[in-house]
């Protein structure tokens, strides 16, 4: 799969009417190089952890400092930006690609268990932080309309497990009667293409007393694959088919969005649209224009939408809504952007996307699968004040994950609509009778299972230019073999043998998206930035993430890298927790002063 730009991500209000804002495991095992008689105790507090579990901020209490407690180094949570403190450098010298050594690990065991039992990693509530005390009880339940249930329940069965998360309305809209209420306010303009869509940001047009700039959201358009019949299909149906989503993998993705949207450094989801019809001639000039400074080669991968062979009035789309993350680190890149030529910029970026796909491992057993630059996006803002022991905000930078087409993470259970719903082989959660059978664990299992044959390009790109392809094989022998270097093409009774699968936990896969994460960004780093102490602790995660050491005892997820770099003073907690949240007091009754009338 070729290597795919993406800019969009963050959550805030509606942007327009029609859109509806979203309403412990461990790793037994011990960091290599640690000291004999440091063993148990650390391989306890890493089976315990207790420190990545996920709670939320109302259940935290405040923490009891004790006398000679051991805090780590100097700090950031990964959604603020902080400003950049002052380094006192102590080599300057050519970053070198020679390998390095990582030296058995300096840790005082009995205060890194102590501090890491005791750590709980806070995800703050992104868009409810100043409100989290006004509801100590939940709101009652709101009983669903009967009629809308009906409603649903008479809808098309391909369509209906959709349907069932576009919760602002129950049968597709017309594409041009939904354009039509956003032209008003917003300016379209095509940005990208991603996974089987085309991603179209929405501008304001002129400033307007409702919306401001927050309200300002991206658009993942996807052309969904009709139902399978007989008919004989023409070759240029078929090609255009090719770039259709299924209805499992754009469920799969929405479910997982919906999910993961509350983790500080995920995507904010916004809202599922199900439109029908032709694209309305605004998203047709946006189309043009993206295409029209293309350079030959890299025109789009989808047919002009103007044409009215490419798609008919009775065609479906599935149109994603997110709120703008920023541009990706892959764009950036290209455009030489200085934030990325410095190492605290790379410090800020890499910890910020690890300390996500740690938490959402905790929180739902997370892999993405797909991590490479052009998924992660960074918005540039103000420095802020850095306070306390933190080690991470150096930089104003904000970055956020993207793309969970690949991405696999267990969902909170639920029962099918109804007995319509279709089935598919993609995804465990698209189809009735898969979770018909999961009554009894309680638990849904989003993925795209890559060893169907319709996905094979994933694991055949050329990596003589592109590192990445190569990342997409060391993963699936991680998933096979839990070993980036043992082959699965040339292995695969060994693998059936296993009795591992896609829809199982891997986190180990993180580690080698993580590998590729940081050689990369080291690389664009370049060879002139200034020499000191993130650097070299840099280099040692560039050796910890080898990828012919990875997974290995003691270091087989983020999680533990988290753990490592808590023990090291890499990172402080403050970093993972985040800063504390202050509850806001209701105004209690007025009372009446007693004395003179």
């Amino acid at each position: 799969m070729p290597p795919r730009k993406h800019v969009y991500g963050k959550r805030a209000r509606p942007a327009f009417a029609l859109s509806s804002i979203f309403s412990s495991r461990s790793s037994p095992e011990k960091p290599e190089g640690l000291r004999e008689d440091e063993d148990d105790d650390v391989a306890s507090t890493v089976a315990q952890l207790g420190f990545l579990a996920i709670s939320n901020d109302d259940n935290i209490k405040p923490r009891v400092e004790r006398p000679g407690h051991r805090r780590a180094l100097s700090s950031k949570d990964g959604n603020i930006q902080l400003e950049k403190p002052v380094l006192v450098h102590t080599k300057k010298e050519k970053l070198k690609n020679e390998e390095i050594v990582v030296h058995p690990l300096d840790i005082d065991t009995e205060n890194v268990v102590e501090e890491a039992v005791e750590l709980v990693v806070v995800i703050p509530s992104k868009a409810r932080k100043a409100r989290l005390e006004l509801f100590p009880t939940p709101p009652p339940e709101i009983e669903e309309d009967p009629g809308i249930k009906a409603d649903l329940e008479d809808a098309d069965p391909h369509i209906q497990p959709l349907l069932s998360l576009s919760n602002h309305s129950h049968s597709p809209q017309n594409f041009t009667t939904w354009s039509q209420t956003l032209e008003p306010f917003f300016i379209i303009s095509k940005i990208a293409e991603a996974s089987y869509g085309e991603v179209y940001r929405l501008s304001l047009s002129s400033p307007h007393p409702t919306f401001t700039s927050t309200d300002e959201s991206v658009l993942k358009i996807l052309a969904l694959k009709p139902l399978p019949s007989d008919e004989k299909k023409s070759k240029s149906q078929v090609k255009r088919e090719a770039n259709m989503s299924s209805i499992s993998i754009v469920l799969s993705e929405t479910q997982l969005l919906k999910r993961l949207t509350e983790i500080p450094g995920f995507t904010n989801y916004r809202a599922l649209h199900i439109l029908q019809g032709r694209p309305s001639s605004a998203f047709i000039t946006a189309w043009k224009e993206w295409n029209k400074f293309k350079p030959t080669g890299e025109k789009s991968a989808f047919p002009d939408p103007s044409r009215k062979a490419n798609y008919s009035e009775e065609q479906l789309w599935a149109v994603i809504e997110m709120q703008d993350a920023g541009t990706d680190v892959e764009k950036l890149q290209e455009l030489g952007h200085e934030c990325l030529s410095t190492v605290e910029g790379v410090w800020d970026i890499f910890w910020q996307v690890a300390l996500a796909v740690g938490k959402g491992e905790e929180l739902a057993a997370f892999e993405h699968r797909d991590l490479h630059l052009g998924n992660i996006c960074v918005k540039i803002g103000k420095k802020s004040r850095r306070k306390g022991n933190k080690k991470l905000g150096f930089t104003g930078l904000e970055t956020t994950i993207i793309d969970y087409t690949l991405s696999r993470a267990e969902m909170p259970f639920t029962r099918p609509i109804s007995s319509h719903s279709n089935t598919s082989s993609n995804t465990a959660i698209s189809a009735s009778t898969t979770l018909s059978q999961q009554v009894d664990s309680k638990v849904e299992i989003a993925y795209l299972d890559l060893s169907n044959s319709e996905h094979n390009d994933v694991f055949t790109g050329d990596a003589t230019n592109e590192y990445q392809y190569d990342i997409y094989r060391y993963m699936r022998n991680a998933v096979y073999f839990s070993n980036a270097l043992h082959d699965y093409s040339t292995n695969t009774a060994e693998a059936d043998a296993t009795g591992r699968s896609w829809r199982g936990f891997h986190p180990q896969t993180n580690l080698v998206w993580l590998h590729f994460v940081l050689k990369k960004l080291l690389t664009g780093m370049g060879e002139y930035a200034e020499q000191g102490e993130l650097q070299q602790i840099l280099g040692k995660l560039e050796g910890l993430l080898n990828i012919n050491t990875i997974p290995r005892e003691g270091f087989a997820s983020v999680r533990d890298l988290i753990v490592l770099a808590l023990g090291e003073g890499w990172l402080d907690e403050v970093d993972v927790v985040g800063e504390p949240v202050s509850p806001i007091a209701l105004p209690g009754p007025v009372e009446k002063k007693k004395g003179r009338v």
